[in-house]
Parts: structure tokens; sequence; C-alpha cells
């Protein structure tokens, strides 16, 4: 299991490297300002690779402790996000994702999770519908 888990952290270091590469390559008109088309993929890339270090690292020193219902719970999440997208034709951007969220957050153990959901479900409508779509004006599905 072990070898897995070295595949699965170089795969995504690869892959979001990959996609750092892609966003710096993007023609001036894109990649403009401060904010520009390539600002997002570049921070969210950058996070990745720091993300699939850390898995990596961890791997390593035999600190994963992750059993079978988190591994489940990883997939439900996969599935949830990937159903947000594929549905974004049809569910508004900022509405899809505070469902995803709402229903991933149930999915953890502990007090108040009805609370917990709501509230992360609220603020990622928040900041995606005035955060992308207001402040930023950028064209939201």
């Amino acid at each position: 299991m072990k070898w897995q888990g070295y595949l699965a952290g170089v795969v995504l270091t690869a892959f979001f490297g990959i996609v750092v590469i892609l966003a710096l390559n993007l023609s001036p008109a894109h990649a403009r300002g401060d904010v520009g088309g390539a600002f997002l993929p570049v921070i969210i890339a950058a996070c990745g690779i720091v993300l699939s270090l850390t898995y990596l690292v961890q791997i390593w020193s035999n600190r994963d402790s992750a059993k079978g219902a988190a591994r489940r719970r990883g997939l439900i999440y996969l599935g949830l996000f990937g159903l947000t997208i594929a549905l974004i034709k049809w569910v508004p951007l900022a509405l899809g994702l505070a469902a995803a969220s709402l229903l991933g957050v149930l999915l953890m153990d502990g007090p108040e999770r009805w609370l917990r959901a709501g509230t992360v479900a609220a603020t990622v409508f928040v900041t995606t519908w005035f955060g992308f779509g207001w402040l930023l004006e950028l064209p939201l599905p």
C-alpha cells in the first residue's frame, strides 16, 4: 500500500507543476495584472504542490494514519465535487459548491455538524458569489 501513496504524491506533484508551467505561459492578454486569468491557477497549483509534498513527507515518515473510513470519505468528497462540476450547466456554481460543502461537512464526525455545515455552506456561497462574481467580476456559470 505504501507504494501507492508514493505514486499518488508524485503524480499529484507533477500534475500541479504542469499546471503552474501552463499558467505562467499564458499570453499577456490573459495574465495581465495582479489578478489576471493566470493568477488563480498559479495559486491553486502552488497550494496543490505544497499539499502533495506534505503528503509525500507523511508517507515517507510513516505518519499516514488514514484508515479505510478516511479513504471512503475522500472518495465521497471527490464524487461530490465531481457531481458539482458535472451539473454546472444546470446548477449555479455558488449554489453547487455550497451544497457540496454542506454535504461534505455533514460526513465528518463531531458535535454540532449541522451548525458547522450551514456555516461552511454559507461562507462558500458568499465567497463564490460576492468574491468571484461581484468583486472580481468573473463570469460565474
